[in-house]
């Protein structure tokens, strides 16, 4: 095998397998600890998605697109904003959030 098939810079990793709710909280819990160290605590809103990935209703590749986009909202300066613009990015963050509601519909 080729050294650059293992580079995460060059291939991005996916997901091959799904692994069970134990395991995932485990990787969660460990990976919560980790930020305890330098005294971070994780957003409730973290807490929500961790959950859902945990009961198999997101992959870990939705809840960092989740975590992106509520992010990216949170930074906006809506007083920049004309009240169109404002209005289109509160349409656009609010459907993105439905996508994460429990019966996955939407």
């Amino acid at each position: 095998m080729d050294e650059k098939e293992f580079d995460s810079s060059v291939n991005e990793y996916e997901e091959k397998y799904k692994t069970n709710n134990c395991v995932k909280q485990l990787q969660w819990d460990m990976a919560i600890g980790l930020q305890e160290v330098d005294n971070l605590k994780p957003s409730k809103y973290l807490g929500k998605l961790l959950e859902e990935n945990v009961k198999g209703n997101l992959t870990i590749e939705e809840v960092e697109k989740e975590l992106k986009d509520y992010y990216v909202e949170k930074e906006k300066n809506y007083k920049e904003m004309n009240v169109v613009e404002v209005i289109n990015s509160i349409i656009k963050f609010a459907s993105s959030i439905w996508q994460v509601h429990p019966f996955r519909e939407g």
